[in-house]
């Protein structure tokens, strides 16, 4: 099997598992990024899901093979600033039908790269009032509930945790014991690492984006 399509499976496991409500985390302590945003979950809402939320807006495909995505965009406003929110799907992580968000961006509208033409204008939405272009890093620091520390103006930070493949899952079998992934009697996991970035511009953010990733072994 190809690295490609060995990673492929793994992804496709991920999803059987947690979407069946099969995984549980071993690090309840640890540090971690909130992967919902407006109403939307990272690695388990879809595109499709989203225009039943914010309107059916074009879906647009970008990239080709490995780097290929799909994602919808909306323009809005909040306190008279013009923004733009994107959701966004990595076809070699999400895939068909389903098109599982795998990534959240938003600008302020003057940084957005691609034509705003293409994107559903919703005007002032409460779906969207939490949007927090504009905050400053104290405001953002607070909001995420991070330390933040500013360096040329952006900001990253990756945040991963483990999470238990639980025995009630179809795929557990396959993964327990396989001694080149885990510790023997060790228990299978599954490793899930958010990250966030920002860009800030005369201390106020214009630019924001987070990620998330998934992987077995």
């Amino acid at each position: 099997m190809s690295i490609k399509s060995n990673y492929r499976v793994k992804l496709v496991c991920f999803f059987l598992v947690c979407f069946a409500g099969a995984c549980s985390s071993i690090e309840a302590k640890s540090e971690k990024i909130n992967d919902v945003l407006f109403g939307v979950t990272l690695g388990e809402s879809s595109l499709n899901s989203v225009q039943d939320i914010f309107g059916k807006s074009l879906l647009i495909k970008q990239g080709d093979a490995a780097y290929s995505e799909r994602f919808v965009c909306y323009t809005f406003s909040k306190n008279s600033v013009s923004q733009v929110v994107v959701f966004a799907s990595d076809e070699e992580l999400a895939g068909s039908p389903e098109y599982t968000i795998t990534r959240v961006d938003l600008y302020a509208s003057t940084q957005y790269p691609y034509s705003k033409d293409d994107c559903l204008n919703i005007g002032v939405s409460e779906k969207l009032a939490d949007s927090f272009i504009g905050y400053t890093q104290e405001e953002f620091s607070a909001h995420f509930g991070l330390p933040v520390t500013v360096i040329n103006d952006h900001y990253e930070k990756m945040v991963c945790h483990k999470e238990l493949i639980t025995p009630d899952s179809k795929i557990y079998e396959y993964w327990r014991g396989r001694k080149d992934c885990f510790q023997v009697n060790e228990e299978p996991y599954i490793d899930v690492c958010a990250t966030l970035k920002a860009l800030f511009k005369d201390g106020m953010l214009v630019k924001f984006s987070l990620s998330k990733v998934t992987s077995v072994c």
